[in-house]
């Protein structure tokens, strides 16, 4: 009897030593002085300049506004799906790591200015289905941020910045 007590309380003390972390809404929670968030998701900030159901218009449309603000155009090597709707790496790029096809949205350690085509399902808050003309992925608005928009403006008074979470864990 007084083993199986002694072995309660160890087993006790253990879970309610590890009181400390708590799961919240799906993300875990380390609740020490620094309160670190330990969620893979990290908020990026998108320049957005276009938006189409049309992949040809997008390319067209990222092409002019990279001339425009003489930013560079970075297809990522993404192409369109034939047939369907969204955008893929190639066949053999997609089997070294997933399932083709294969999408991984922009923002993930690649921040910084260039004129992209993304794929509009693999961002949280965005309309499904388009293809979405990017400028620049950032970790907060910055004034360099803020700066490009205002450029991007006299040329595409639409443009405007959009937050979104990306997934930065692990992918395969």
């Amino acid at each position: 009897m007084r083993k199986t007590i002694s072995y309660t309380f160890i087993i006790l003390s253990l879970l309610l030593g590890l009181e400390g972390f708590i799961n919240k809404s799906n993300y875990l929670y380390a609740q020490d002085d620094d309160d670190i968030n330990m969620s893979p998701y990290v908020t990026k900030y998108f320049l957005i300049g276009a938006s189409t159901k049309n992949f040809d218009v997008a390319l067209r449309k990222a092409k002019d506004i990279s001339k425009k603000l003489n930013i560079t155009f970075n297809s990522r090597d993404l192409y369109k799906i034939e047939g369907e709707e969204g955008l893929s790496f190639a066949k053999d790029i997609c089997e070294d790591h997933f399932d083709y096809p294969c999408y991984t949205p922009r923002g993930r350690y690649d921040d910084g200015d260039y004129v992209s085509i993304e794929w509009s399902n693999a961002y949280d808050n965005f309309s499904k289905g388009y293809y979405v003309v990017m400028l620049s992925s950032q970790s907060d608005k910055s004034p360099d941020l803020l700066s490009l928009l205002k450029r991007t403006k006299s040329y595409i008074p639409t443009a405007y910045i959009k937050a979104s979470e990306v997934y930065m864990g692990c992918m395969h």
